[in-house]
């Protein structure tokens, strides 16, 4: 049976592509790259946070004023 998704594939073939990438870089420019490639992974993360809380917020409805019966 074939897997429709193997993890350990996917890592393998990322890891590669990464190596393509840097394969040619001195230290300064692979830390350069690991630090460019965090912070996006960061700023990307932050804004799909806020749009999760955006699409989560509910609209509630006013309170009903208090009756005057009495």
């Amino acid at each position: 049976m074939k897997k429709k998704f193997d993890c350990v594939e996917m890592k393998h073939k990322n890891a590669q592509k990464i190596v393509k990438k840097t394969g040619g870089f001195s230290k300064e420019e692979e830390l350069d790259f690991w630090k460019k490639s965090t912070n996006k992974l960061i700023n990307t993360k932050s804004v799909l946070k806020k749009k999760h809380h955006r699409d989560m917020e509910v609209v509630r409805p006013e309170p009903a004023a208090p009756s005057s019966s009495g």
